[in-house]
């Protein structure tokens, strides 16, 4: 069986036109406004700012746990009278 070749018509320039045109069309709606990248870097500078905060926090509490620690650490070997390893 032999398959039957269709003749299509020739394209012409206003025919590629009409079909890029489509392949644009509504793409407006989809994309990004300088308003709404404005927006997001708005939020992800606040984002930064948080977790600038929290780091810093939790640094301070990391080091006031460690000086604490060290206070046991010390009072373990004055008490037992031995060298702990560290």
């Amino acid at each position: 069986m032999k398959k039957e070749v269709k003749k299509s018509k020739k394209m012409t320039i206003d025919d590629l036109a009409i079909m890029v045109a489509k392949g644009f069309n509504g793409i407006e709606s989809r994309m990004a406004t300088k308003d709404d990248v404005k927006i997001l870097e708005e939020r992800l500078d606040k984002i930064d700012f948080r977790l600038s905060k929290i780091e810093v926090n939790h640094e301070r509490r990391l080091d006031k746990v460690e000086d604490k620690i060290q206070i046991i650490y010390t009072a373990f070997e004055k008490q037992l009278k031995i060298k702990l390893a560290k």
